[in-house]
């Protein structure tokens, strides 16, 4: 009897020290010299909880290994530091080779461990330090919106990552003024494990809108399909500031609606646009099972009453346990994602 209540203790525990495993993401990390610019990336790294090891790994914008030399660890894509309880670390890289960026991915054995990558430009000849930016550690999100702002000599840019070892990603980008107007929308891919740092000026570079981006306080939400870690980085001239973004879109004015399984398998959907104040040609529906995506099924809509359709679903086997919309309208711009409740 005692090996029988054993084995689901052991399991338990098991499960349990899986569980405490956690993963987050530096969005923006740099080493070298080009210029007279020098760049340095230091790591900070505190555990509040037990004993812990931490996997930190570097990666290039392609998703490649990065080499980066870590003192006192040596140079390597791949370190391996041990934390005890209210133990920290921190170490700079010597910015002295040719300039290299990417992004870092931190696993840790323990629930307890917190960082910061310090970003920091200084000038190779005397040694001043022109700023130091703390890149905060980022959890991976499917859905985020960021502040933008682009007055006088500010700039606003997004670095954002889709980690390695998944699917490649496919994103909607939307630019609103404070007022949650939109002015552009853009779709852009991004494979797994790539690492994409851009000023918002550089993602909606239509040029009918480029005095207005430019000069301009809003709002940028960003949809995906796959989760994504990313920060936000201002610049006011030779000045660098790093934020996370926020967690979440706001969903359309007027649109709601809900989903049922079917017994033959689809997703049936109904939809609520009678307070949609702009024209709905389409919906695109986004079927998922956990945070897998099953499948991506676009409808057409002639009429804002009585909308229903079924969906298939692509993978067999995977239960969807979730639905994503998305509205078309006229014009082929998108509304922000926003889930259907289950029946």
């Amino acid at each position: 009897m005692r090996i029988i209540f054993l084995a689901p203790l052991l399991f338990s525990l098991l499960t349990a020290s899986s569980l405490a495993q956690t993963v987050f993401f530096f969005a923006q990390v740099g080493d070298g010299t080009v210029a007279n610019i020098k760049f340095q990336t230091t790591l900070i790294f505190v555990n509040t909880g037990a004993d812990s090891q931490l996997t930190v790994e570097f990666f290039d914008s392609q998703g490649q290994p990065m080499q980066l030399n870590l003192p006192p660890l040596g140079t390597n894509s791949i370190f391996t530091i041990p934390l005890g309880p209210g133990q920290a670390f921190s170490a700079q890289t010597p910015g002295t080779g040719a300039l290299q960026v990417g992004y870092a991915r931190v696993t840790s054995t323990g629930s307890g461990v917190g960082g910061t990558a310090v970003f920091t430009r200084s000038d190779p000849n005397t040694g001043a330090i022109v700023y130091d930016a703390g890149v905060p550690a980022s959890q991976t999100l499917n859905n985020f919106s960021l502040f933008v702002d682009s007055l006088q000599n500010r700039d606003t840019g997004l670095a954002m990552v889709n980690p390695p070892g998944g699917f490649d990603a496919n994103l909607t980008l939307q630019l609103r003024d404070k007022s949650f107007a939109q002015i552009a929308t853009t779709d852009l891919p991004l494979a797994a494990g790539q690492h994409l740092p851009k000023f918002i000026r550089e993602i909606f570079d239509d040029p009918a809108l480029a005095a207005q981006v430019q000069e301009m306080e809003g709002v940028v939400t960003v949809q995906s399909d796959e989760p994504l870690a990313a920060v936000t980085l201002r610049q006011n001239e030779d000045a660098l500031t790093a934020f996370p973004v926020v967690p979440g879109t706001a969903l359309p004015a007027g649109a709601s609606g809900s989903f049922s399984l079917l017994s033959s398998g689809e997703v049936s959907t109904s939809l609520d646009l009678s307070f949609e104040n702009q024209t709905v040609i389409g919906v695109i529906y986004r079927l998922y099972g956990g945070q897998v995506l099953l499948g991506e099924v676009t409808r057409g809509i002639l009429s804002l009453d009585g909308i229903n359709h079924v969906l298939p679903v692509d993978r067999a086997g995977h239960p969807v346990s979730r639905v994503e919309a998305q509205l078309i309208y006229a014009g082929g711009h998108l509304s922000s994602s926003f889930e259907l409740l289950p029946n």
